[in-house]
């Protein structure tokens, strides 16, 4: 079963719906992924960056410590990443155009909104397996959380949503469709980026206005 599929869409936007102020107009909410993070496309946030979510509830936490560490390294991240986070993390002003020439997936270090925004999808649980979900409102980008029914992910499970990090909708300055369909760039307005995995681009690029085709310079 395909664990984004767009059931889990569509389970989670009445959870999103219930979470916002009431009429809140809502464009979303799109399943989002991390990148092939062990291919150092994308850095592993520091362990005490990232956020804990659904502490509270009693989800399955697997048959032993050993299948955890495995499940947690493969679906969400290495929880035991060092604190001052990985190499690859650039935030000197003067190496930015360097970074744009190299096409590398993420500019800003951790501090930069964008680095709140890839912080915001690698968050830590009990859970087996977490999903985020961006959401556009008038006035934020924000981020959501569902978990899943079982291991491996699959549906969401009935224990609700959560809500994660936001920022303000005037401070994402631009968005760039990559060649390859299921990634996108978010880029924002203290200059750094972003790239994220979206299994549904279709939805995305239907739904988002003013995506930056693939093969357009970054702002």
């Amino acid at each position: 079963m395909d664990p984004f599929a767009a059931g889990n869409v569509e389970t989670m936007r009445p959870r999103v719906a219930a979470l916002l102020p009431p009429g809140t107009p809502v464009t979303g909410p799109f399943a989002v992924n991390r990148l092939d993070w062990w291919r150092e496309r994308e850095p592993v946030a520091p362990a005490d960056r990232r956020p804990e979510v659904f502490a509270d509830e009693r989800g399955p936490v697997g048959t032993g410590q050993k299948t955890k560490l495995v499940a947690s390294t493969l679906f969400w991240g290495d929880e035991n990443a060092p604190k001052n986070g990985t190499k690859n993390i650039c935030d000197d002003p003067g190496k930015r155009e360097k970074f744009k020439r190299r096409k590398r997936g993420f500019w800003g270090g951790w501090d930069s909104l964008a680095g709140h925004l890839q912080t915001a999808i690698q968050p830590r649980s009990r859970w087996w397996y977490v999903y985020s979900f961006l959401v556009l409102t008038p006035d934020r980008l924000q981020v959501f959380y569902a978990p899943s029914a079982e291991m491996p992910p699959s549906d969401i499970a009935d224990e609700g949503a959560e809500v994660g990090w936001h920022c303000p909708r005037s401070q994402l300055a631009w968005i760039r469709h990559q060649k390859k369909e299921e990634l996108f760039e978010f880029g924002f307005a203290d200059g750094s980026w972003a790239t994220l995995h979206l299994p549904n681009p279709k939805a995305f690029a239907t739904q988002v206005s003013g995506i930056l085709p693939a093969g357009a310079p970054r702002p």
